[in-house]
């Protein structure tokens, strides 16, 4: 999703997070092979998440702060 940052403020911080998730069958496998009435449906789970604050400086520069963001397995 693409986001539009308002350029005319001095700074601004967003908190930006992702997630990895994971289907190990493809569900519209499971639907041409079964039938989509058969009410089978393949989970999806939560790999990984990461979240990350990023400050928007002035003139369009970015700095992500003192450290590096962490990356917690599963979440």
């Amino acid at each position: 999703e693409e986001l539009e940052l308002p350029l005319d403020r001095p700074a601004a911080a967003y908190t930006v997070e992702a997630k990895l998730m994971y289907r190990k069958v493809d569900q519209y496998l499971i639907n041409f092979l079964l039938g989509e009435d058969s009410g089978l449906t393949a989970p999806v789970i939560e790999l990984t998440r990461a979240r990350a604050t990023v400050r928007v400086v002035g003139d369009q520069q970015a700095a992500l702060g003192d450290r590096v963001p962490e990356v917690a397995p599963g979440g």
